[in-house]
């Protein structure tokens, strides 16, 4: 059976930064790690939406990646 070892949730924020030549939206992401896999999406995306209000771009989108090791 195998055993979850070491699970860990990165916030990543992409944000709109401008647009390019052919008027497309340009973006950048900012990650955040550390972050307690135990949170709910809800109260991430209430973390996302503080942070999010620091900026100085417009958020665009929220991703939440949670990775885990697994040991046999």
């Amino acid at each position: 059976m195998s055993t979850l070892m070491d699970n860990h949730s990165t916030l990543k924020l992409k944000l709109e930064t401008g647009t390019n030549a052919k008027g497309d939206a340009t973006c950048s992401t900012k990650s955040f790690g550390g972050i307690n896999p135990e949170l709910t999406d809800d109260e991430l995306l209430g973390i996302a939406d503080g942070l999010a209000g620091l900026q100085s771009h417009a958020l665009a989108e929220v991703d939440r990646v949670d990775t885990s090791v697994l040991s046999a």
